[in-house]
């Protein structure tokens, strides 16, 4: 992709995991001026894979577009999820605890951005919800699926 593509809006439904093989890709926050940076190797979009288990991640909750010229590979997240769970059950369990790291990492920018002026995001809003996809998280975590008995 070239730069200041979108790869995905705030809002858009979260069917596909991006593996962001070469580049450099900005997140940004409703109303948010400064963006999340990433650069490659990395992923976005991985809360997309635990959609069936957590209705939050069902959307994308920030735009993410190019800073420069990138090369992504693009997985259907249900796909992920089912063909993991099948063979590498304990992969899902390190993809979980590395989202809610990433979240836990957003929600400190967020905080962090909240205290300067061109900001326009609800502050509380984004965390309540961050705090319920935490939560959710760690029933997750618990959960019937294989890697935790």
């Amino acid at each position: 992709m070239s730069v200041a593509q979108k790869l995905y809006q705030e809002g858009d439904d979260a069917d596909f995991v991006y593996l962001l093989e070469e580049g450099e890709i900005g997140a940004v926050i409703a109303g948010d001026r400064m963006p999340y940076r990433i650069s490659s190797p990395g992923v976005v979009g991985s809360a997309s894979i635990f959609r069936k288990k957590i209705p939050e991640c069902r959307i994308h909750q920030m735009t993410v577009f190019t800073i420069t010229s990138c090369t992504f590979w693009r997985v259907d997240a249900d796909d992920l999820w089912s063909r993991l769970l099948a063979t590498a059950p304990f992969t899902l369990l390190t993809m979980l605890d590395k989202f809610t790291a990433s979240l836990e990492k957003v929600t400190e920018h967020i905080e962090t951005r909240t205290k300067e002026a061109d900001i326009l995001i609800d502050k509380e809003e984004f965390l309540g919800s961050s705090a319920t996809v935490l939560q959710k998280c760690g029933e997750l975590r618990k959960c019937e699926c294989p890697w935790g008995r």
